[in-house]
This record gives C-alpha cells, sequence and structure tokens, in this order.
C-alpha cells in the first residue's frame, strides 16, 4: 500500500521500494531483518511500542480484545507461569516474548530507551504474578480452613 501511494504521489521508484522494504522488514513475523538505517529505526520504533508501561497496557487491551486469558490454570486450580507449551495467555506472551525485547533492538538509543522500559515491564509482570499468585494461594487456605474447621464440619 506505501509503495502505490507514494509513486501515486510522484516520489521516484526507488524510494517507494525503500520505504516497501523497511515495512516488510519492521515485523518479526514478515520475514527479514532490516538492513538499513530507516529500516532499524522503523523496527526499533515498532518494538519500542511494545515495550514499558505502554507495552503492557497493549498487551493487557490486545489480549482482552481477542479474547485471551491473563493466565491460565493448571489442573488444580492455581494459576500456571506462562511457560511456552502453555496455551496462549498474557503471561506466555510475557514470558515467550516481551521480557526478551531488550535485545532485539539494532539502535544505540533504542537500546538505552529498551533497556529503561524493559525493568517498568518486568516489574510490571513480576507485580501482577505474585498477586495472581497470593490471590489464589490466600484462596485455598480460606477454603482448606473452611471446609475442614469444626464449625463447618458440626454443621452436617
Amino acid at each position: 500500500m506505501a509503495f502505490d501511494f507514494l509513486k501515486a504521489q510522484g516520489w521516484p521508484q526507488e524510494t517507494c521500494a525503500h520505504v516497501q522494504r523497511c515495512i516488510l522488514t519492521h515485523s518479526y513475523s514478515a520475514g527479514g531483518k532490516p538492513q538499513t538505517l530507516e529500516a532499524q529505526i522503523l523496527f526499533d520504533a515498532d518494538k519500542l511500542d511494545l515495550s514499558g508501561a505502554i507495552g503492557c497496557a497493549r498487551s493487557l487491551l490486545f489480549g482482552a480484545e481477542i479474547g485471551e486469558p491473563w493466565y491460565r490454570l493448571d489442573a488444580d486450580g492455581l494459576p500456571l507461569p506462562g511457560k511456552k507449551s502453555e496455551e496462549p495467555s498474557l503471561f506466555r506472551e510475557y514470558n515467550k516474548k516481551l521480557k526478551k525485547l531488550k535485545g532485539s533492538f539494532y539502535t544505540e538509543k533504542a537500546k538505552k530507551i529498551a533497556k529503561k522500559h524493559q525493568k517498568t515491564m518486568n516489574a510490571y509482570f513480576k507485580a501482577m504474578m505474585d498477586e495472581v499468585n497470593t490471590a489464589y494461594e490466600d484462596g485455598v487456605k480460606i477454603l482448606q480452613e473452611t471446609l475442614f474447621s469444626e464449625e463447618y464440619s458440626s454443621e452436617e
């Protein structure tokens, strides 16, 4: 689309092709690594948008949009940590891709920004995972206390 748009605006064929190549290599799934500085800047800008506090918010919104849960539960009803072998979840996306983002940048400026963003993202997901696990652990304790309390047993 960009090639056709730029061509219709009177841009030279080579410039249109260059912009097209930059766009095609800005994504992991598109294939190919960005070769030029412009392509690397576009790639880095796109990935920076997935990192930090904004990246956390985007991940939550996208997961909600596609109906993906924050986490999955094991056979005992406890939260799973988000390993690659699990069904899709926000925790799996974080472990599989988001926590490794900082190593995928090309430009020095993006690497510096990504390092800071990664700390924010790691802290957020650690806090979220800790809260989820604590809530489930506390819930199991309360349930066990309730089910096995003398008060509950004597009512039967």
